[in-house]
């Protein structure tokens, strides 16, 4: 599936993907499972999954570490966190990302909000450049796995 760009603003940026076949309950698990994670995200992953938790992606190839804290922790439905690099400077107000998972049919719609950004031009590259381009990487590669998961039956209890 493609990653579609939904009208955003110069302070937001919002895409959408429609995963076909799975739960919301098994994205929702590919967000914050780190053994997951590593699958499609991030190849090392520290995650304390409840409200207020940190985590830590790491690539260690590009000596580069997302971290953050959840903001909202409702699962299946939603998962909230700030967004900070650790090479980039501090921001008055950290990025955000906050993610919907809607169930239709047999599909689920999962939406995309990455932001505040500023109207520097900094912050524009940023969103476009980096974030929608990192975007349009990655979350095909969520449903990439989302369906070899369902392929092969498998049990998020095990």
């Amino acid at each position: 599936m493609l990653v579609e760009q939904l009208p955003s603003t110069n302070d937001k940026l919002v895409v959408a993907i429609q995963i076909g076949n799975v739960t919301p309950d098994l994205i929702f698990a590919c967000w914050v499972m780190p053994q997951l994670l590593a699958h499609w995200w991030s190849p090392k992953a520290v995650v304390d999954p409840r409200l207020g938790g940190r985590y830590s992606l790491t690539w260690p190839t590009l000596k580069q570490t997302l971290q953050g804290v959840y903001s909202v922790y409702d699962p299946p439905h939603t998962l909230a966190f700030t967004w900070k690099w650790d090479h980039e400077p501090e921001r008055a107000d950290p990025l955000r990302v906050h993610i919907t998972l809607e169930t239709i049919d047999t599909d689920v719609r999962l939406t995309l909000v990455h932001g505040t950004y500023s109207a520097s031009a900094e912050d524009q590259d940023l969103r476009i450049d980096h974030h929608l381009t990192g975007w349009q990487h990655f979350l095909p590669r969520l449903d990439a796995f989302c369906q070899g998961l369902h392929r092969n039956g498998a049990n998020l209890r095990e």
